[in-house]
């Protein structure tokens, strides 16, 4: 059986470098002052402040990336964005923004965000639009600045702020992150008009979807291999719990061009880890020759096992650093240090591990150091 094939260092060094540009603004309206009020938006903030920035266990941003509205107004939630971008002093920085709350339909096929003070106009019908936060006048924003968006949306829409007609609202929204940042943006929208979010005191679906697979993390053979959980992870996951949980799907798009972006810690993630084992210790011996160190063709070492064939290479990881090649990686010796070794004059940890952040390997913790005769 093949190991998993390991995540390029490249993506975890790329995800590390686009976490410090990214910033975060959680938005949660529960009480309206004319729209019905929610009970799950409360939940939904406490659970995404959570995940981000509270749970040492898979938080990854400080507080300084945070910004938390809870029941903001049209105004506060306007200023926020703003205040971010004119604070911007280099391009190509993401910023995340999640929402939960009131959506509604400006137009044919334009989303606004309801904030506190969002009024409806006469008999209830439609929101009046200078009350409400368009997302077309957000992205424009942010594109002016050079900033890639991230859109996190767990709205509830009625009958009075996505009124019939109102046919391509979900897909307006793409529309404009596509026309203003091309495919550097990401849209994770819990429902179009036609199925309405489901709203619990305990939160809305979508965001209890996403939560828990991210608390959850991923284990499959790649997953587990990548010390955080980004963006484009989430999206088929989350579709998949709201199907089997029988809840309306949720609108999720990854631009091809957007940034790897992490957001949260994967608590599955399990290190690469190699353990120095007795056909090791033949191999060492192989070379060694009886004291008459000699060069060693790697087709010899298939009279140990192909086990000792597969995995010499692993001998020259830097916490043991045993063998070397000779001119070409078809001939390998020992180093000095592992002639040293043999001699009884240093020992190696038994257990190395792979650092996710660095790449480098390193002795694992609490590994006992080996001499080449404490080896069996």
């Amino acid at each position: 059986m093949t190991r998993p094939r390991h995540v390029s260092q490249d993506s975890v060094k790329e995800a590390l470098s686009n976490l410090e540009r990214t910033s975060v603004i959680l938005a949660g309206v529960s009480d309206y002052d004319d729209l019905p009020k929610l009970s799950g938006p409360s939940s939904d903030m406490e659970m995404m402040a959570s995940l981000l920035l509270e749970d040492d266990r898979v938080s990854l941003f400080g507080s300084s990336q945070v910004t938390e509205l809870e029941n903001p107004t049209s105004s506060e939630f306007r200023q926020a964005i703003v205040g971010y971008a004119q604070s911007r002093s280099a391009r190509g920085d993401v910023l995340m923004i999640y929402f939960t709350g009131h959506g509604c339909a400006l137009g044919p096929n334009s989303f606004g965000f309801c904030l506190t003070d969002t009024k409806v106009g006469l008999e209830g019908r439609g929101v009046l639009p200078l009350t409400a936060v368009s997302l077309d006048d957000i992205v424009a924003t942010l594109a002016a600045c050079d900033v890639h968006p991230v859109f996190v949306i767990d709205a509830c829409f009625s009958s009075t702020t996505a009124p019939q007609g109102y046919a391509l609202l979900t897909s307006g929204m793409q529309a404009a992150l596509s026309s203003a940042t091309a495919e550097s943006y990401a849209l994770l929208a819990s429902s179009s008009q036609y199925s309405p979010s489901v709203d619990t005191p305990e939160g809305g679906a979508f965001t209890q979807a996403l939560f828990s697979i991210a608390l959850g993390g991923f284990s499959d053979q790649v997953g587990r291999r990548m010390p955080f959980i980004t963006l484009d992870q989430l999206a088929a996951p989350v579709q998949a719990e709201l199907a089997r949980l029988g809840y309306p799907l949720s609108r999720c798009y990854i631009g091809r061009d957007l940034p790897l972006i992490p957001v949260a810690r994967n608590s599955r993630f399990r290190q690469q880890s190699e353990r120095f084992v007795p056909f090791m210790k033949k191999i060492v011996e192989m070379a060694w020759n009886g004291g008459s160190p000699k060069d060693i063709e790697v087709s010899q070492f298939t009279d140990i096992g192909q086990g000792a064939y597969a995995n010499h290479s692993k001998l020259s990881l830097a916490p043991w650093a045993l063998l070397e090649d000779v001119g070409s990686n078809n001939v390998r010796r020992l180093t000095a240090r592992g002639i040293a070794f043999v001699r009884g004059e240093v020992c190696i940890p038994k257990v190395i591990i792979r650092d996710p952040l660095t790449g480098d390997w390193v002795p694992s913790a609490g590994s006992d150091d080996v001499g080449f005769e404490d080896v069996p």
